[in-house]
């Protein structure tokens, strides 16, 4: 699971961690996969395998999270940057009169 989290926090856009998102938590994801795996696991072992993945789970959400804050904080801020109007520059000239 840490190379899942590396994976994570590598991305370096939105695009490619929505990417990520889909192979950790997509229908067909490498979390689906394991959940799956429950039905073979005997009784007394399911939980404490349940209880493992959740966290795991868990762990994974967040580490998402955090880069997805912090990738959509950057994007953000390059748009800012981008779309910046500079106050200093004299304005157009309006036309006076009816």
């Amino acid at each position: 699971m840490k190379n899942l989290e590396e994976k994570i926090l590598q991305a370096g856009s939105l695009e490619v961690l929505e990417k990520v998102r889909v192979e950790l938590f997509g229908k067909k994801g490498v979390i689906a996969a394991e959940f799956a795996k429950m039905k073979d696991i005997p009784g007394p072992e399911k939980k404490a395998f349940a209880e493992g993945l959740n966290k795991s789970k868990e762990a994974l959400q967040s580490a998402f999270d955090t880069r997805y804050e912090t990738l959509k904080k950057i994007a953000l801020e390059k748009i800012l940057k981008e779309e910046a109007i500079d106050v200093s520059l004299y304005g157009s000239k309006s036309e006076k009169g009816a």
